[in-house]
């Protein structure tokens, strides 16, 4: 199956829903101002989400530290990447564009050797169903510099998001977020993995639940493996965030994720009639390098 093939398909499963979105948007009310939490802790990090993303305006960075890599046998052998993304859209009323720049190589002297400065770029859309009904597609690795086989994949996707309240307040155990989609490249099978070669898809999926007032317990499925952690917002008042996590669970080579994230809204934006991001609101996951070999 070749790249335009797979474009094809992720196209052709995000149109329909869009083009049905875009006809009933009239008559489906907004995000009600009563379910709507300023702040957001992440909801996924190793796989995509749809959810309330690609806001103009809305930009993002991150680093991600792991202790090791898949290949390395001992616990303690760092590896990194950092990332930065850029809000071009509104996914309420017409489509969420983000563009997202991924480092993988921090140094040549840990983690994966002589990658300094390797890099790509990503796309991301998405577009709000119904209420707290959302849907994605992106492709991750579009175009790159300086690869390592691993980095050179390109890997398409389609993600359906969806928030569930249980109750009006912002307590712990009040919300919880459910994501599932498909895609290739970085989410297929340990069995089907190749480096050179995107194709079959995989299914995945993640679940976010809201354990404190600004904090979600995460647990996700990325194709491969399994990933479990917490994402925090710990300074009141200060667009920071905070992800703790075990990558790999099910491998021998289980590894530690430390990431970090700041992420603010350039304007103070009116969508929909009413203020929906502050220069401190909701924050956007740090990235997560998913390297299937290193």
């Amino acid at each position: 199956m070749t790249k335009h093939s797979i474009l094809l398909i992720v196209c052709s499963w995000f149109t329909p829903f869009a083009a049905f979105a875009q006809g009933e948007m009239d008559s489906i009310p907004l995000l009600n101002p009563d379910t709507l939490i300023r702040r957001i802790s992440a909801i996924s990090v190793t796989v995509p989400d749809a959810y309330r993303q690609g806001y103009f305006g809305v930009v993002g960075g991150g680093l991600t530290l792991q202790s090791r890599t898949r290949i390395t046998n001992e616990f303690w052998d760092p590896d990194g990447n950092a990332s930065a993304s850029f809000g071009l859209g509104n996914p309420e009323k017409y489509i969420g564009l983000e563009l997202r720049v991924n480092i993988y190589g921090l140094g040549n002297k840990i983690g994966a050797p002589d990658n300094l400065g390797e890099g790509t770029f990503d796309i991301h859309i998405s577009r709000l169903l119904v209420e707290d009904v959302w849907i994605g597609a992106g492709v991750y690795n579009l175009i790159g510099w300086d690869l390592e086989p691993p980095n050179r994949l390109v890997s398409y996707y389609v993600v359906g998001s969806k928030g569930i309240l249980f109750n009006h307040d912002a307590k712990a155990f009040s919300r919880m977020y459910v994501s599932f989609g498909i895609g290739n490249g970085r989410f297929r099978a340990d069995e089907d993995y190749s480096i050179l070669d995107q194709a079959p898809i995989n299914f995945f999926g993640s679940m976010a639940v809201q354990v404190m007032p600004e904090g979600n317990f995460i647990a996700e499925w990325n194709g491969y493996n399994m990933f479990s952690g917490l994402s925090l917002l710990p300074i009141k008042q200060w667009p920071i965030q905070i992800v703790v996590g075990i990558d790999d669970i099910f491998q021998k080579n289980r590894k530690l994720v430390v990431g970090g994230a700041l992420t603010f809204h350039l304007f103070r934006d009116e969508v929909s009639g009413r203020s929906l991001y502050s220069p401190f609101s909701m924050l956007a996951p740090p990235p997560v390098q998913t390297s299937r070999v290193y």
